[in-house]
């Protein structure tokens, strides 16, 4: 089961009158990279939250915000200092007794007076952190689902790949017997030149040649090793994620044989085929950058 690197997953809940909400966005990333956007309060927790997305994530660059709509309700307190409000209101009340004058003092002047009332950071509680830890674990499930989704995708058309290079590799091995005919072919010719002027041929010396040619030009174990690469990679892609930079290896032995075919081969047919071969291959090392 193949996993995208790239994904997105959302929660939101209420909370004592407060909306908080969690996005998650991942996009391609050799390592794990987690980033958190959060109110400051909390701060505190971002370890033990940071711990809870290890568990889960294990590759990619991964970024989350979690937004708190209403946030008065959850961190702040109105504070009423009741002695600050009776000095206001007997020095009030000494004046309108020196000069004279009614105390007509109403709730609404307490409200302008400065220092009776008071808005403070209230301590957050942990019942609060259970919650976001709760709507953490929700988007992460969100996020690993799209994941999933996306990567049944990238193994679909990974597969499909791979099945036409295991074809340009049953054309090769059909024509491989072709390089070594070829070669034969040449040779006869320049024998038939050299014999012309009269010069002795070394029989021998001849069939060394082209055993040592049909040697040199077999490409039967390369096609064997590719072809046990393609199923290994294929199987690979059942298992359990991360697979990623074990594919990209795999990937890289596939390339090393099909590099070796091109080498040894002279056949213009066989050619072309090494190069379909080369951009399928190249096609999916592209995709698999982006596999957890």
């Amino acid at each position: 089961m193949l996993k995208s690197l790239t994904g997105y997953g959302a929660s939101s809940g209420e909370y004592n009158g407060a909306i908080i909400s969690i996005e998650i966005k991942g996009v391609n990333h050799k390592y794990l990279d987690i980033s958190f956007k959060m109110p400051k309060i909390f701060n505190q927790w971002e370890i033990d939250f940071r711990n809870l997305v290890r568990e889960r994530i294990k590759r990619g660059k991964v970024n989350i915000f979690i937004n708190v709509e209403n946030q008065g309700s959850l961190f702040k307190k109105l504070n009423f200092d009741l002695e600050i409000a009776k000095n206001y209101y007997d020095s009030l009340q000494r004046i309108a007794d020196i000069f004279k004058i009614n105390n007509d003092l109403s709730l609404k002047d307490f409200l302008l007076m400065k220092g009776v009332f008071d808005f403070k950071d209230e301590e957050v509680d942990e019942e609060l952190k259970k919650f976001i830890e709760n709507l953490l674990r929700e988007a992460i499930n969100n996020f690993e689902k799209m994941k999933i989704e996306e990567g049944a995708h990238l193994e679909k058309d990974i597969i499909l790949r791979l099945e036409k290079i295991k074809n340009y590799l049953n054309e090769i091995d059909e024509k491989k017997d072709i390089i070594v005919e070829k070669y034969k072919e040449k040779l006869k010719k320049n024998i038939e030149k050299i014999l012309n002027n009269g010069t002795e041929i070394d029989e021998k010396r001849l069939e060394f040649e082209i055993v040592l040619f049909s040697d040199k030009a077999d490409i039967t174990e390369e096609i064997v090793r590719l072809n046990s690469h393609i199923e290994k990679f294929i199987k690979t892609c059942k298992e359990r994620p991360p697979v990623g930079k074990k594919l990209d290896f795999i990937l890289q032995e596939m390339n090393r044989e099909i590099n070796t075919i091109g080498s040894k081969n002279n056949l213009s047919d066989i050619s072309e085929l090494v190069i379909e071969t080369k951009n399928e291959i190249e096609r999916i090392r592209e995709q698999i950058q982006n596999i957890e």
